[in-house]
């Protein structure tokens, strides 16, 4: 599905503000890739900036990773890449960064590098430290994390913002490469409400609220199924120098779920997402939002019944194992938390 970069930013814009019937949903993970090009006197210079809100489920912790880099590329062989904090505070000086990390669009604003400093890191890089600028997405190095606990909502809220409105100013520039992914909210329904609405059993609630707590570890956390949460991922990207975009759209449906939990402050109590299952659609975001969440709905009512047919399905061998030695429950739910 085609959209131009301005009804696409203008859209985001709207939900931010709150003046869409869309919302973010906030602990579904949200993430922004953006790269720009320019020319420095006989270097091709490559700005870029990787920025995500994610739920780690191995710490139990939402991560905020922000992971700038820049690449020359000039009369070497190869690029030279400048991801790792020492380089990037001679280029941009500690300040800004500091400001950057509030504001990730300033990473692809040229007018922000240190030139002369740029020129003096290239000529003293060797061979050895060079690769391709893809490189950098594959590992580690120069990601600033930040850590925050499920139940603090507002730093979530604060950092989610941060990356909208990046891809927001980002998305606006025609010399922006970006692409990303954005959860939109659907719909949200307490168990009971849910169970009514699309003709599940309580015995479908008890399986999926087992399948959850299977899925993580028992000795930390204990969940409790409080509802069903639906939204729609929304995958865009944009070329440099393309006025338009492309948009692919998925319907995810989620358990929503009390944990118990221990982290390292000690115990606390978290409501989080376990996505059960999805499934890619073709949607458009604006126009008539009753036609949409009619289709929606329908989609719903088809995935609920999967889910309850292959819970009929399991009970019958309740004791079959998958391949690597999990339940079956485990690998029906898919339940993973985001």
């Amino acid at each position: 599905m085609k959209t131009s970069r301005k009804l696409f930013s203008e859209t985001l814009r709207e939900i931010m503000e709150e003046k869409s019937y869309w919302n973010i949903v906030g602990t579904a993970g949200i993430s922004i890739e953006a790269e720009k090009d320019f020319h420095h006197d006989d270097m091709l210079i490559k700005l870029g900036v990787e920025c995500s809100l994610s739920y780690d489920k191995e710490v139990g912790y939402f991560i905020y990773a922000l992971k700038p880099a820049v690449g020359i590329k000039g009369d070497l062989e190869g690029w030279v890449i400048m991801d790792s904090p020492g380089p990037l505070t001679k280029l941009y000086g500690q300040n800004l960064l500091r400001s950057m990390d509030s504001n990730p669009a300033l990473f692809l604003d040229e007018s922000n590098l240190i030139l002369p400093a740029l020129e003096r890191l290239y000529e003293g890089y060797e061979r050895s430290y060079m690769r391709t600028f893809s490189d950098v997405r594959e590992g580690k190095s120069g990601a600033f994390i930040k850590k925050i606990a499920p139940f603090e909502h507002e730093k979530i809220e604060e950092f989610q913002k941060i990356i909208l409105e990046a891809a927001i100013d980002l998305i606006s520039d025609q010399n922006v490469r970006i692409r990303g992914e954005i959860p939109l909210l659907f719909g949200i329904w307490p168990a009971e409400k849910f169970a009514k609405e699309f003709n599940i059993g309580v015995d479908d609630l008890i399986y999926i609220e087992e399948c959850i707590q299977e899925s993580v570890d028992e000795s930390k956390v204990v969940a409790k199924l409080n509802g069903f949460l639906g939204l729609i991922r929304v995958n865009f990207s944009f070329k440099k120098s393309s006025n338009t975009g492309s948009l692919r759209n998925r319907l995810e449906l989620h358990a929503l779920s009390t944990f118990f939990m221990r982290g390292e402050t000690g115990p606390f109590v978290a409501e989080l997402p376990n996505l059960l299952t999805k499934k890619n659609a073709n949607w458009p975001l604006l126009g008539d939002i009753k036609y949409v969440k009619t289709l929606i709905n329908s989609e719903i009512s088809e995935i609920v019944a999967e889910l309850t047919k292959k819970r009929k399905k399991e009970v019958s061998r309740p004791e079959t194992l998958g391949p690597s030695g999990t339940s079956m429950a485990k690998r029906i739910s898919g339940a993973k938390s985001l």
